[in-house]
Parts: C-alpha cells; sequence; structure tokens
C-alpha cells in the first residue's frame, strides 16, 4: 500500500527518492502521525459498530504535505494507484493520465489513500469518478499484485517488491487488531505466490507457442 505513497512522489520528483527520505524517517520515529486510533469511548458508544480501528484524516495529510500531484500529472511518466471499488470488489486504476486527474490532480491523493486503506484499519474513501460514486479500499484486496495489468500496459520487465514473503514473517502480533492485518498478510502471500506463478506459466506457454 505504501508502494503508492513512494511510486507517485519517485515520478512527481522527476525519478528521485530524495524528498521521500526524510519523510519516512521521521515516521519511523513518530508512527502515530499516521495511525491515530479512535477513542475508546467511540467504541463503546457504537457498541463496536466503528467503521476504521485508525482515522483518515492523518494519512491525507501526509500524501497532501509530501506529494507534489500537480507536479506528478506533469511527468511523461504514467503512474498508477490499484484500488478495489465496492460493492462490486472489482480492481480500479487510477493514473495521472486520467482526464478527471489531470482536470483535478487532488484525486490522485483520495486515490492513493484509497490504495492504503486495508479494511477494518482504516475507512473506505468515497470518490466520484466518470460520473458514479463509490467507495474505494486497498486494492489488494481484489489483485495482491498488479502484474497483469502492467502485461496489458506493455511493459517487459516488471520488478516485484513483496511484503509478506516469508523472509518477511514476524512473531504473532499482540492485539486482536493487528491480528487482523497480520492474518490478511498471510492470506496475500499465498495470493501472490499464486500470481506470480501463474504469470510466468502464461507467458511461458506464449513463447512456445511463437
Amino acid at each position: 500500500s505504501v508502494g503508492a505513497k513512494n511510486g507517485s512522489s519517485y515520478v512527481a520528483d522527476g525519478c528521485s527518492a530524495e524528498n521521500l527520505m526524510p519523510v519516512w524517517y521521521d515516521k519511523i520515529k513518530n508512527p502515530e502521525a499516521i495511525f491515530q486510533r479512535r477513542a475508546t469511548k467511540e467504541f463503546v458508544r457504537s457498541f463496536g459498530r466503528v467503521e476504521s480501528i485508525f482515522k483518515a484524516e492523518p494519512l491525507f495529510k501526509l500524501v497532501r504535505e509530501n506529494l507534489n500531484y500537480e507536479d506528478l500529472v506533469r511527468r511523461p511518466q504514467e503512474f498508477l494507484a490499484s484500488t478495489t471499488l465496492l460493492p462490486e470488489w472489482k480492481a480500479r486504476y487510477f493514473s495521472n493520465k486520467d482526464e478527471e486527474i489531470i482536470v483535478d490532480p487532488e484525486m490522485m491523493v483520495s486515490a492513493i489513500v484509497a490504495s492504503c486503506s486495508i479494511l477494518v484499519a482504516f475507512p473506505t474513501v468515497r470518490m466520484t469518478r466518470y460520473g458514479k460514486t463509490g467507495e474505494y479500499i486497498d486494492g489488494a484486496f481484489r489483485w495482491p499484485l498488479p502484474i497483469l495489468r502492467a502485461v496489458e500496459l506493455g511493459c517487459n520487465t516488471i520488478i516485484v517488491i513483496r511484503c509478506h514473503s516469508k523472509n518477511t514473517i514476524r512473531p504473532t502480533p499482540p492485539w486482536w487488531y493487528q491480528r487482523v492485518t497480520y492474518g490478511f498478510g498471510g492470506l496475500h502471500n499465498n495470493a501472490e505466490k499464486k500470481e506470480i506463478l501463474d504469470m510466468i506459466q502464461e507467458n511461458y506457454l506464449k513463447s512456445m507457442n511463437r
């Protein structure tokens, strides 16, 4: 999910990560700047029926303050944020070359926040696109790795950065809300592996048929 934030900033800054370094060094020291939990009284008052554990406002602030989104739409490179549209559960991609985003670059801010919005942890992001209003969440819920989309766009070299591989397995966390995202991570790990293998096999068969 954070790949959308890093990738968009990298493109917006002319393929440089220089501006990202101080941002993340600061957030490592102050994670509460992003992960602001809702008050306990809010859970009690609503009998636990709250949309999410964490608030969305800090995520919006993080992206708005550290992404030159107007520069992003001016860059020649295309950047896509991957999201999942609810309740259809369909993959939706937001590009800095979309006509709506060129007219309103801040729409990309909402798309990036949506791509970070893991269900239960963060609330859905409500957006109107091409006249239709919907709720968007993390793209990994519908499509763990958008490899197929990259192939459709004509990419012939694809670099996959996996956050849930066996090399990054951590001990089971103590808190229930941490266990939820931990469980999603395990599911994504298997889905990611399958998608990679499927794409390798599909491309191998295509090469054999040429």
